[in-house]
């Protein structure tokens, strides 16, 4: 990789949407300014690494690390609920944040496999769960498939009797339109449970309340729920 001040491509997108998550904003225009050339600059000064504006890959994998930590998968002999809420918070530590417009950026085409424009709860949840099954070496196959439609992973819950009636840590909530309860409309991990008073703390992923990876303290109510172990 050598892209520099002139270059114009996708390649430049990318490496001005690493910038913005890095707090060292520019415009996002595919094309490798001097905006973007100081920027760079800047990012390669705060990293120590040699500071010339040209993005080589030694700046590309400081830029895009996180990407590769969510790749990361830790060793753990827990059980598989505690391991999907430990997957879940080393997820949320990152800060996965929409990049670019709605729905867009590097974190979104990582939970999506490469979609961009839709909402990315689901893919979310899906890609956690697909990881904490593989940390521990077991098949989802019976339990889980990868999905990025709410409706189609209450679809698979229902098929493979997973559904439960009641939160758990580590479970999945999917919540629904209360006038019309075949409408799923958002899913999350269940981190906490607070039954006496019907709550929840979930960690979630973009929907149309969400523009990132966040942690939401919401009710029981109008939700089912998934249960794997």
């Amino acid at each position: 990789m050598n892209i520099r001040l002139g270059d114009k491509s996708e390649q430049v997108k990318y490496i001005q949407e690493w910038l913005y998550y890095w707090k060292k904003a520019v415009e996002i225009n595919s094309e490798f300014d001097t905006p973007t050339s100081e920027s760079i600059k800047c990012f390669q000064k705060s990293n120590k690494l040699e500071i010339t504006g040209i993005v080589k890959n030694d700046t590309w994998l400081k830029l895009n690390a996180p990407l590769n930590d969510l790749d990361h998968l830790p060793g753990t002999n827990g059980s598989l609920n505690s391991v999907i809420v430990s997957n879940a918070l080393r997820h949320y530590k990152l800060k996965p944040i929409e990049i670019g417009g709605a729905n867009c950026g590097p974190f979104v085409r990582y939970y999506m496999k490469g979609v961009e424009g839709l909402y990315w709860g689901c893919g979310f949840v899906s890609t956690i769960i697909i990881q904490s099954f593989t940390t521990l070496k077991i098949s989802p196959y019976n339990k889980f498939r990868y999905q990025t439609d709410c409706n189609e992973l209450y679809k698979d819950a229902s098929t493979l009797l997973t559904l439960d009636s009641n939160p758990s840590v580590g479970s999945l909530f999917i919540s629904y339109n209360p006038s019309n309860t075949c409408k799923c409309l958002h899913t999350g991990i269940v981190i906490k449970v607070d039954i006496k008073n019907g709550l929840i703390i979930t960690i979630e992923g973009g929907s149309r309340d969400n523009f990132e990876v966040t942690s939401r303290t919401r009710t029981i109510n109008n939700k089912y729920f998934i249960s794997l172990s």
